[in-house]
């Protein structure tokens, strides 16, 4: 991996995780029986943002563009492929996370755009 400088992580991110919890909408705030979706913030900082390849993904009759960001930031061992990354007003699904030569030093995420977030 090549180096990373620390005045190169320049851009605040916000990893998130999804979590699902039953509906308390009921009289006397009792559950309905049905689960709500949120996305919870589980990490923050500073990271280093790339952009990657994009590519095309194709679906019954339709075509959409899907863009791939690399971002690098401080070793986190939390973050996993079920998170999701926002940025900038950008939001990615997290669909590779490294740990670079094993070291404990970096975590570079690759991350997808425009996949349903």
């Amino acid at each position: 991996m090549k180096k990373v400088c620390a005045s190169e992580l320049r851009t605040a991110v916000s990893i998130q995780e999804e979590i699902t919890s039953p509906d308390t909408a009921g009289p006397g705030g009792t559950t309905t029986g049905g689960f709500t979706t949120n996305w919870v913030e589980v990490a923050s900082g500073n990271a280093k943002v790339e952009d990657a390849k994009g590519r095309e993904e194709y679906g019954t009759m339709s075509r959409r563009p899907v863009k791939r960001s690399t971002i690098t930031l401080r070793y986190n061992p939390i973050i996993t492929e079920k998170m999701r990354v926002v940025w900038r007003g950008k939001t990615g699904n997290i669909v590779d996370v490294a740990n670079p030569e094993e070291r404990d030093l970096w975590t570079v995420l690759t991350v997808e755009e425009g996949t349903g977030t």
